[in-house]
């Protein structure tokens, strides 16, 4: 729903006005209009043609909805407390809101091909999986307990950003590899990507059809199998030299 004018209301609350829907224009190539909003899980757009004519906020705090209150309290805190500008990035890099994102700002990350830092991504959830995996290390617990702190850190974060596809890549993978280690066995991490992507396309079909999806896993597919011979092969080159296959690993 795109609106001329801005809607006044609370995360799902329920507007009851007349709209007029149209069909997402399809493009030539794989990656068009529709084929991204496809992927998002939209299927068709609507604008409204007049002011709403009844509102119907919704008392029942769902996790969805408890999700959109937090996401949007956090918005808030940080444009109150810090410039527009770095407001704006901070909200892209850890939300994925590029509202108030500058053009000037977007084209400087694009000169220096740092795009993918504004998208929320597996980047993000590998960086917080880690923190949370160093912190429960010194924590007193048992191995099923830190598994359940590392799940329940990441399926919050995973809410607060609203469950994008490259992100949840990353999560499912993260969460096969600790499941393993849990059960005291070693992750096969091709496997892990596999049924990750499984898992993402039974409920989103059209997943494949999002760019940043797709580079997202074809990008880690290339880390898991070129990363071995690459290391293999700077040793091979730099074995001469004192201490290089300790900083190579």
């Amino acid at each position: 729903l795109s609106c001329r004018e801005p809607l006044y209301c609370q995360p799902y609350d329920q507007l009851k006005l007349q709209v007029v829907f149209y069909q997402f224009q399809e493009g030539s190539d794989w990656f068009s209009t529709r084929s991204t909003q496809l992927a998002a899980g939209n299927v068709l757009g609507a604008y409204p043609t007049g002011e709403a004519e009844q509102r119907v906020q919704d008392r029942v705090y769902s996790p969805a909805r408890l999700a959109a209150l937090v996401r949007r309290q956090v918005s808030r805190g940080l444009n109150r407390y810090l410039p527009k500008e770095e407001a704006g990035l901070i909200r892209a890099v850890l939300l994925g809101d590029k509202s108030d994102i500058s053009r000037g700002v977007s084209s400087g990350f694009a000169r220096i091909g740092a795009s993918h830092l504004m998208a929320v991504s597996g980047l993000h959830i590998a960086v917080l999986a880690a923190f949370v995996f160093w912190l429960v290390q010194r924590i007193p617990l048992g191995r099923w307990g830190r598994f359940l702190i590392c799940c329940t850190g990441l399926l919050s974060y995973l809410c607060l950003i609203g469950f994008p596809a490259s992100a949840l890549r990353s999560a499912l993978m993260f969460f096969l590899a600790l499941l393993a280690k849990s059960l005291g066995h070693r992750g096969d991490t091709l496997n892990a990507l596999g049924l990750a992507l499984l898992v993402i396309c039974v409920f989103r079909p059209f997943s494949g059809r999002d760019l940043g999806f797709v580079l997202s896993v074809t990008a880690t597919v290339g880390i898991i199998l070129l990363y071995r011979p690459v290391m293999e092969a700077c040793t091979h080159l730099l074995s001469g030299l004192p201490g290089v296959n300790q900083l190579l690993r």
